[in-house]
């Protein structure tokens, strides 16, 4: 079995999304992005992974995604107690549950008040 591994990153310092990291690959356990400019290594960068699912319109789903169903928001993250990706709202679920039923709607970095109502 193989799935489509790719990133994107969250750019702290500038407050924007990275897209299109495809240059990758693991070293001491860790993955590393290559890039040709050394500022991409200085900056604070928040590394998230496509999760191999995607939501009810198409859309790749990937960690810190916000998504909504059912009028409820959800988290994803991967959960090392489960190995799995999941999600975080009112419990903790299997991300395959709602993916094909819900839609992405943000990401927690860039939209962190997707989350407010669910607190």
């Amino acid at each position: 079995m193989s799935r489509e591994i790719r990133f994107r990153a969250w750019d702290v310092t500038d407050q924007k999304m990275l897209y299109n990291l495809d240059t990758w690959h693991i070293h001491s356990g860790k993955v590393e992005i290559e890039a040709d400019n050394w500022d991409w290594y200085k900056k604070d960068r928040i590394l998230l992974q496509y999760t191999g699912l995607t939501d009810c319109k198409g859309n790749p789903i990937y960690e810190g995604d916000v998504i909504e169903y059912d009028n409820e928001k959800y988290q994803v993250y991967w959960s090392e107690d489960w190995a799995m990706y999941a999600v975080k709202g009112c419990q903790i679920q299997a991300l395959m549950r709602y993916a094909s039923y819900g839609e992405v709607i943000g990401n927690v970095h860039q939209h962190p008040h997707l989350l407010e109502a669910n607190a």
